[in-house]
Parts: structure tokens; C-alpha cells; sequence
């Protein structure tokens, strides 16, 4: 079944004193009168999760917990085992429901199904970044002349991060089709996919496609940067002869550190009707400047991300305060805003649950489900609870809470049949990854012990009702940062 994109959905089960029993003596010494806890838990729990998700059971405590030879704890039991039952089986059902109802033949007009669901990546991407952009009509005429001219180079365009290289290359392929409407059309944005995470990966995707526009059918070859590099002139002079073929490359600098960062395959003279643009960072080997932003334009690049995507920093995190007194004070420079922002995210949740949560997210490889970060989280002391009726429920409720938070800074990206999630923006990944770098030894431990079935194969008690096997279909370094 396909991995939807949701909100994680937890039920909570409150333990709740019976009133005949308000002069039991509490274990922990420091707790609250009954009545002023039951306040407590419901206010929390309130703020945490919807009414339809709590079930409130009463029951007699008695020290050291529930006690099956007690009749009255057994049909608590009981009560709550029919509860969880039946909730879990309308929320399933529903689930599967939907699924069907979604669910058709999708088809691929004979591509294999890996390139097609990158295409279909590649493309919704394109479609959310050229909204975000703005009109940069000289730079944007100057890329239509070099588009129409016969000039057969390959035009680089480089400036610095955050400068709107994705968003215009976004823009420019939209024109394309508006300035020779019978081209062809090759895009691919950087490290928003596995299958383009990597120069090896994007030759190969590439190749691929310019095989099927040429001939019909994929390309059969050695998945190397020197058969590529000697494959994809020839595929590109077939391709000419038919129509024009326009490939766009942006961000061929911000691939994974594990990634070749060979450039020879790049041809320094392209046939007649092909034309390639490569975008890259300002500290790239690559040099052909794109003009700075003026402040106008600056200014128009930044209220059409607030407006459009809410993808500014502080916009999101003013958000965070909406029924709230509370100032967010603006910090000038954006590593400073983040920094501002990851500090009041450890205030809302906790310090130690945001430091291990953003560290494994970080270090994994290609993102990571749903499934897999709870599982993680539940065997991470700092997610325990003994007043939930199972150890690991705060695991559920934090990360739920977490991606709250910091939804439109994550994205869904699918690696081989399944949904994962992983960051949206480089420069905040980047800031994540220095801020907590002294926690990222302990995540790739935990990220490699959990992949290779470590807790699987002994299974501690308190988590046995969490832990799912975790076969390994996407081959044996899925989900591991490459250094771990």
C-alpha cells in the first residue's frame, strides 16, 4: 500500500484514579492532589491530541500499577483492548478505503516505473518553484537568446545560495515550451530525489530519458560517470536530428558529499538544437557569473515565498505564536533566524527530544517514514513516559509534533515504492547538521543498529508492541548516512 502523506494519528489511554479512592497514597511523593492531576493530564493531553482521540477509563490504583489478579484491573484491560479495537479498525479500514478509492492503473506510457515516478518528482517540484518566482525579464531574455541563438556551448549560471538560481531555472522551463514549442524538454533539480542525489544518478536518469526520446527504449550500459560520459554526446546528436532537446540541470553542485564530483562528462560543444543550462553555487569550480539582485527584486523574491509557500523562516515561526503573546524578534541574517527558531522549537517540545530527533533526520541517506523515525524515537529514553500506558507513546506525540512545526521546511520524496520524508532546503539542513553535530555519531549508531535488525532479534519487553520487522528492499545502505 502506498505511503500517504498525513498527520500521524495517536491515541491516548488516561489512567485516571476512581474518586472512591481519593486518600490512596501516591508512589512519587511530589504528585499533584487526584483532582488537580486529572486537570493537568487533560489540559495536556487536550493540547495534544483531538477529543475523538482520548478515551478516559477509570480505574482503582493501587501501588506498583495495574495487577491482572485484581478483577476490576482486569476488565480495565479488557476496556481498553475493545476501545483500541475498535478505533484502530475504523482508522484501518478508512485508510484502506481511501487507498482504493485513489488508487487506479497509473500509467507510464511504457517507461519503466522508477524513471517515471522522478519525472513526475522532477516536475511537481518545477511546478511549486517557478510559483515562488518573480520576473527577472533581463536574465530571463538573456537565457531566451542563448535558448534561440546557435550558439553551442553550455551555459552555466552560478551566484550565491538563496540568490533564486532554482527558482528561475523553475521560470525558464516554463518559457520553453512558449519559445519553441516542438523542443523537448530535460529537467532535473538536485538532491530533491534519490535518483537525482548524485552525478552518477542524474547521468543515469538522464540518459535514460534521451534514450527513450531518441529511440523509444531505455539505455542498456554500465552505470559509471565514463559510460556515460561517452554514451550521452552520441544520445544527444540522435536527439538533435528529430527536434530540439533542452536540458535543464540546477544545483549540479548540491549533490550528496558521497557523490562524484567529477565534471569531465560535461560536453564543452553541443550538436546543433541542444542546448544545456547547469545552475550551480557561487563557490563552484564553475564560473559564469548571474547578475546580484537588485533590492526590488530581492524584495519580490521574499514576499512570493512568504505568500505562496510560507517557506520564510520567520513567517513560519511568528506562526508558531498566533494564540499567544509572544515577540519573535526578527535577526537580520537567516542562520541567525533558524538558529532563533530551533531555540524556541526546543522551548515548545523539549531540548533533548528536538537534538535527537533533527540529528537522525539529518543523517539519514534518502529520508525516512513515518514508521521508522517512531520506532527510533521509542527506543530513545528521552521519549519514555511511565505516565502513558505504553513507554513509548511521548515518541508518537513528538514527532507528530515536530512536523507540525516544521512542515513547509520538509518534503516527501519517493525512493523505490516508498514515502519518505527528508529537508526541503539545503541551507537549513546545513544549519541543523552543524547545530547538532555532536549528537551525529549517536544517530548514525542508532540509524545503523536499527537497520541492521539490532533490536529486532532481542526485543526488549517494554517495546515489543512497537517494533516491526524492517526488511531491507532498497538495498543494504538504505536510510544510512554514508559516513556512518
Amino acid at each position: 500500500m502506498e505511503i500517504r502523506k498525513q498527520p500521524i494519528i495517536s491515541f491516548t489511554f488516561l489512567r485516571v484514579p476512581s474518586k472512591h479512592n481519593k486518600d490512596t497514597q501516591f508512589a512519587d511523593p511530589e504528585t499533584l492532589p487526584i483532582s488537580l492531576a486529572k486537570t493537568n493530564c487533560k489540559t495536556t493531553f487536550q493540547n495534544q491530541l483531538t477529543e475523538k482521540h482520548i478515551v478516559r477509563i477509570p480505574v482503582r490504583f493501587v501501588e506498583g500499577g495495574l495487577n491482572m489478579d485484581i478483577l476490576e484491573h482486569e476488565q480495565y484491560i479488557a476496556q481498553v483492548t475493545v476501545h483500541l479495537k475498535k478505533h484502530l479498525t475504523e482508522m484501518i479500514d478508512t485508510i484502506i478505503e481511501e487507498h482504493n478509492s485513489k488508487t487506479m492503473l497509473k500509467p507510464s506510457y511504457g517507461i519503466e516505473t522508477s524513471l517515471f515516478e522522478e519525472l513526475n518528482q522532477q516536475t511537481g517540484f518545477c511546478q511549486k518553484a517557478a510559483q515562488c518566482s518573480i520576473n527577472r525579464e533581463k536574465m530571463i531574455n538573456q537565457i531566451k537568446s542563448y535558448i534561440t541563438d546557435d550558439n553551442t556551448c553550455p551555459l552555466i549560471i552560478y551566484g550565491p545560495s538563496g540568490c533564486g538560481k532554482t527558482t528561475l531555472l523553475a521560470r525558464i522551463a516554463q518559457c520553453c515550451q512558449q519559445w519553441l514549442p516542438d523542443s523537448f524538454l530535460v529537467i532535473r533539480f538536485a538532491g530533491i530525489s534519490a535518483q537525482s542525489s548524485t552525478i552518477e544518478q542524474l547521468l543515469s536518469s538522464i540518459t535514460n530519458q534521451c534514450s527513450i526520446l531518441s529511440y523509444g527504449h531505455k539505455c542498456y550500459c554500465t552505470h559509471s560517470i565514463d559510460t556515460y560520459a561517452e554514451i550521452l554526446p552520441n544520445l544527444l546528436t540522435a536527439s538533435c536530428i528529430q527536434r530540439p532537446l533542452i536540458i535543464l540541470l540546477d544545483g549540479l553542485d548540491q549533490v550528496r558529499a558521497y557523490s562524484s564530483k567529477n565534471i569531465d562528462w560535461l560536453p564543452m560543444k553541443l550538436p546543433d538544437n541542444i542546448k544545456l543550462i547547469i545552475s550551480v553555487s557561487e563557490d563552484s569550480d564553475m564560473h559564469t557569473d548571474m547578475p546580484l539582485l537588485g533590492e526590488d527584486e530581492a524584495k519580490g523574491i521574499l514576499m512570493s515565498s512568504v505568500i505562496q509557500y510560507n517557506h520564510s523562516v520567520l513567517a513560519w515561526q511568528t506562526s508558531w505564536w498566533v494564540d499567544k503573546e509572544h515577540n519573535v524578534v526578527p535577526k537580520g541574517h537567516v542562520n541567525n533566524q533558524i538558529t532563533l527558531m530551533l531555540e524556541e522549537l526546543e522551548t515548545i517540545i523539549g531540548i533533548a527530544q528536538v537534538q535527537h530527533s533533527l540529528a537522525l533526520l539529518t543523517c539519514t541517506k534518502h529520508g525516512i517514514t513515518d514508521s521508522e523515525i517512531i520506532d527510533l524515537l521509542a527506543f530513545d529514553e528521552n521519549f519514555h513516559s511511565s505516565s502513558t500506558y505504553v513507554l513509548w507513546a511521548p515518541a508518537c506525540l513528538a514527532w507528530s509534533s515536530l512536523y507540525k512545526h516544521l512542515a513547509p521546511f520538509l518534503q516527501w520524496s519517493l525512493t523505490g515504492g516508498v514515502l519518505g520524508i527528508q529537508w526541503k532546503d539545503k541551507m537549513l539542513k546545513e544549519a541543523i547538521a552543524d547545530r547538532y553535530r555532536d549528537h551525529k555519531k549517536w544517530a548514525n549508531q542508532m540509524l545503523y543498529d536499527y537497520y541492521s535488525g539490532k533490536w529486532w532479534k532481542s526485543k526488549p519487553v517494554d517495546l515489543q508492541a512497537r517494533l516491526v520487522t524492517q526488511e531491507n528492499i532498497l538495498g543494504k545502505w538504505y536510510g544510512l548516512c554514508a559516513n556512518a
